[in-house]
């Protein structure tokens, strides 16, 4: 029976069917891909509130329909775009993580090398901090509930397991002797780096003392400050 030509043809239906939605499902997963995309852009070309979903279907090359089919508001696209660029960040650290010389290095040697590939990501991507700087205000002002916000804050801690290990390993090799648990250090050190570097590139230069030191420097006195405080002179 289990051979039987009408068995087999249903089988052959069968997997037809789920073939086709694989296919549809790729797609689908393609062209919201390509929304996020352009919403990105426009994002950071010309912020969040100026930019509008006819606009953001234009840069992809789809209809305002597309958009909403996806994303029913902008403040849920405006949350993925957020996630798509704390990815992009994170997988800065996840290539550093994968040289065989970073593991090589102390604790406190680890952390530094991880600030300085954040210092690096600050002077190549200063428009997705500019970004992550309108999109906290954007979150505050349109009242988004913290619970649509935990795909969020999860890629905003992508980088926890890397730093968190780092200092970890510190306080094995006595690198780090900073009089602190792991996570009050990586939440200080994340918060301090990531969020000076989102004022530095969104708020621009208000005061004549604002310029006295350019964006970079600032960032990069920064995080030699903290590796002082973590137990080491830079």
């Amino acid at each position: 029976m289990s051979g039987s030509p009408l068995v087999k043809e249903i089988r052959k239906v069968t997997d037809l069917k789920q073939k086709r939605q694989e296919e549809r499902s790729r797609e689908v997963a393609v062209r919201k891909e390509q929304v996020v995309a352009a919403a990105v852009d426009c994002f950071r070309e010309k912020g969040i509130e100026a930019s509008t979903i006819s606009m953001i279907a234009l840069r992809a090359g789809v209809g305002d329909a597309t958009v909403y089919r996806y994303f029913d508001k902008k403040e849920n696209l405006a949350v993925e775009c957020g996630i798509f660029i704390w990815k992009r960040i994170t997988a800065h650290f996840e290539e550093l993580c994968d040289e065989e010389e970073y593991h090589c290095l102390s604790g406190i040697g680890q952390v530094e090398a991880l600030m300085t590939r954040a210092l690096a990501i600050f002077a190549e991507e200063q428009k997705d901090f500019r970004f992550l700087y309108e999109f906290d205000r954007y979150l505050l002002s349109h009242h988004i509930e913290r619970d649509r916000l935990a795909d969020y804050e999860a890629s905003v801690n992508g980088s926890r397991r890397f730093l968190c290990g780092a200092i970890e390993k510190g306080r094995e090799d006595g690198s780090i002797t900073a009089q602190a648990a792991t996570l009050e250090l990586y939440d200080t050190l994340t918060q301090a780096i990531f969020g000076f570097m989102q004022k530095l590139a969104g708020a621009g230069d208000l005061l004549e003392g604002d310029t006295r030191v350019n964006a970079d420097r600032k960032a990069q006195l920064l995080t030699e400050l903290l590796l002082i405080g973590l137990g080491r002179k830079a």
